[in-house]
């Protein structure tokens, strides 16, 4: 613990206690500024980046219920009933909107370049198969992107 000791106040009339008081106040000041400029920061990535984060949820959703539509016609010979190819190819369309959508808006953020490497890694998926050859460098691209930073 400090020891406070009595001084002569100095020409401006202050002691150097009130001094140290007033440079920790500072101090205290320059912190609180500081942890709302991070606090403002950690809002940034999200306004920054929400479009593009917004669609490739989207695209992952509207993937994932395709499949779920065409999985139980997978084994049946004939294929889905005609009504449900109607509805696969209206689907497929929001499908080529979303990729162009998502191509055309640049990510501004480490969590915008993740979302679409995720979707990268989701088009060249091969289901087991070994990739293609065009296919490894944008796979390997996306693995570096979704390892190398902690989300």
């Amino acid at each position: 613990m400090a020891r406070t000791t009595h001084t002569t106040p100095s020409p401006g009339g202050d002691t150097p206690a009130v001094l140290a008081r007033r440079g920790i106040l500072a101090s205290l000041g320059v912190l609180a500024a500081g942890a709302a400029d991070a606090a403002a920061g950690l809002s940034a990535p999200v306004e920054a980046d929400a479009k593009l984060l917004t669609l490739c949820t989207e695209l992952t959703r509207h993937q994932a219920e395709t499949i779920g539509l065409e999985a139980p016609y997978y084994t049946v010979v004939a294929g889905p009933p005609e009504e449900l190819h109607a509805m696969l190819d209206e689907r497929d369309g929001r499908y080529h909107d979303l990729i162009e959508a998502i191509y055309v808006l640049p990510a501004r953020t480490i969590e915008g370049l993740q979302a679409k490497a995720r979707i990268v890694l989701a088009l060249t998926d091969n289901k087991g198969r070994p990739l293609g050859p065009d296919d490894r460098v944008p796979w390997s691209l996306a693995r570096d992107l979704l390892d190398s930073w902690i989300p």
